[in-house]
């Protein structure tokens, strides 16, 4: 998988799990604490602010932590802070007084940049209660929220206050969230990826409902709009099949952005399953061939879908994508033109067809991007063989005319000339023919006024 620092904009900093009490860096700082309630010498640590300690990450046994909770709220010094609360056998942890006090301690930290709780199942007044420190924590840069089991409501809280952080709404790049009860609560967590105004990671896992086609679209809606920022989109242990990974895919032809996508069905649900079509569905957005205008103008970000070793995920579309990911963009829809529409035997026809006065321009084309394929072998082939071939079907383009196109070209300006002058012809035969019939109009006319003469006449030599 591609990591985040490859890609500076959606970099979001984060740190991986240690199983050792502390880790020790290369100068001999302790960085990292893990708590259990057992070690009171840690949380004197982190009530003196000590400086060593930045990272700190918090297990569900002991008695204190209510106390953790305050210390971790006047603490200055700790950046990266994990909460995992199981059932520590005494229920301690699952006490709402107990975590209460936590979380209203824990809303007075304004050094927190990123935020884990796992196991946590925050009710809506402790979302209250927490919510001066979603809202003034300038520094808070990531959120995951792990079997949090939250309300639609409880996310609507968390929305609010991230839009009460002002122009500090940028900060956070990174959201997470994990059991996803139903299709309202991806609208929520959609809702509050758009108040994140520079979010660069969303995570969506475990979609408990027996329909994603729903889902899927309002996904789909929010990867279309222009409030989208995401560079990296994780959809994976959801309830998606072939259509939704189609509906999600057509969202991305517009989608400048998005760089990374994981996206695979739920484990847990037999009938949902993504096969090889479902991800195919993702070809003709990242180089639609139709057209070389359609080619173009494709997906030319994404360079990520599932994993390399995912046999489900088609060859051809895997080569497209480290073709987005191999040069720059400016080159990439070029290097698409030449492999798809000037690669092997390729129909001409486009070719000969253009007017004469544009070969020159498809030939400083041609010339323009070989400067740029110079470095890339696969691009540097193809756009010598195409070239060859466009010269030798229009030698032209470096030398005099053949005759067999002068040849061409004079007969088909006379043809043209000739089409012109039947036009001219039948548009003649048209209004003589409009002219014939106002003569015949005329005609029976006065017939009808001779016939009423020749009436009168003989009633008036009757009469004497």
């Amino acid at each position: 998988m591609i990591s985040d620092q490859e890609d500076d904009e959606s970099y979001v900093s984060s740190t991986s799990t240690h199983t050792s009490f502390f880790s020790v860096d290369s100068h001999g700082d302790e960085m990292f604490g893990y708590f259990d309630g057992s070690n009171d010498s840690l949380i004197m640590r982190i009530e003196n602010n000590d400086f060593r300690l930045t990272q700190l990450s918090v297990y569900n046994s002991g008695k204190d932590w209510a106390r953790l909770g305050r210390a971790v709220g006047q603490n200055y010094q700790i950046e990266v802070f994990r909460v995992f609360a199981g059932d520590d056998g005494e229920g301690i942890v699952r006490s709402t007084e107990v975590v209460d006090a936590f979380c209203a301690g824990l809303a007075q930290n304004r050094s927190i940049t990123v935020f884990h709780s796992e196991g946590l199942e925050f009710t809506s007044g402790q979302i209250q209660i927490m919510r001066p420190f979603f809202s003034q924590n300038a520094r808070l840069t990531e959120i995951k929220l792990k079997c949090s089991e939250l309300e639609c409501g409880d996310i609507r809280f968390l929305t609010e206050a991230i839009k009460e952080r002002g122009k500090h709404a940028m900060t956070i790049r990174s959201f997470s969230y994990s059991d996803v009860a139903s299709p309202s609560h991806i609208s929520a967590i959609l809702d509050l990826a758009k108040a994140c105004t520079h979010l660069k990671s969303l995570r969506l896992s475990c979609l408990r409902s027996s329909s994603d086609i729903s889902s899927c679209e309002a996904v789909a809606s929010f990867l279309a709009s222009k409030k989208c920022t995401i560079r990296k989109l994780n959809l994976i242990g959801n309830t998606i099949n072939d259509a939704g990974c189609r509906i999600i895919a057509e969202s991305l032809r517009n989608n400048s952005r998005l760089r990374q996508l994981c996206i695979d069905e739920s484990w847990l649900i037999e009938n949902h399953k993504i096969t090889g079509q479902g991800f195919a569905s993702f070809i003709p957005v990242v180089c639609d061939t139709s057209s070389i205008e359609s080619t173009l103008i494709s997906n030319h970000t994404l360079v990520y879908v599932n994993t390399n070793s995912d046999q489900r995920v088609p060859r051809e579309l895997y080569d497209i994508l480290q073709m987005n990911r191999s040069v720059e963009k400016s080159t990439v829809a070029k290097l698409k033109v030449l492999r798809y529409h000037f690669s092997g035997n390729f129909n001409m026809s486009a070719i000969a067809g253009l007017d004469a006065k544009a070969l020159p321009d498809l030939l400083a084309w041609f010339n323009r991007l070989g400067h740029r394929m110079k470095y890339h072998q696969d691009g540097l082939q193809l756009y010598k063989s195409a070239f060859h071939r466009i010269i030798r079907h229009n030698p032209e383009l470096c030398s005099y005319p053949s005759p067999d196109k002068l040849i061409r070209l004079k007969l088909e300006s006379q043809v043209a000339t000739l089409n012109c002058d039947l036009r001219d012809a039948r548009e003649q035969v048209a209004t003589l023919n409009c002219e014939l019939r106002d003569a015949r109009k005329q005609i029976e006319a006065l017939k009808r006024e001779a016939e009423e003469l020749n009436s009168n006449k003989r009633l008036k030599i009757g009469a004497k």
